[in-house]
């Protein structure tokens, strides 16, 4: 949960999930479901399921690079 102005945002998400937008609307005491949906109820964001292919990324060969203390620092021509 966050901070206590986030706790009707939390509520409507949980019971929409468990139950329906229209509990979490009556929950908050709205008369439709529209506020709740458009206000408080959050949504995840879809998107593909692309982790077998991120997981490429840390398979591959190690990136090199400067060392970290030498971050930052000119180098000489």
């Amino acid at each position: 949960m966050g901070y206590p102005t986030h706790l009707p945002q939390t509520v409507a998400t949980l019971i929409d999930k468990e139950a329906d937008a229209k509990s979490a609307a009556a929950q908050l005491g709205h008369a439709t479901e529209q506020v709740a949906n458009k206000h408080h109820i959050v949504k995840p964001a879809l998107a593909p399921d692309s982790s077998d292919i991120l997981e490429q990324l840390g398979a591959g060969p190690e990136i090199t690079g400067p060392a970290p203390q030498d971050r930052g620092k000119r180098r000489a021509k």
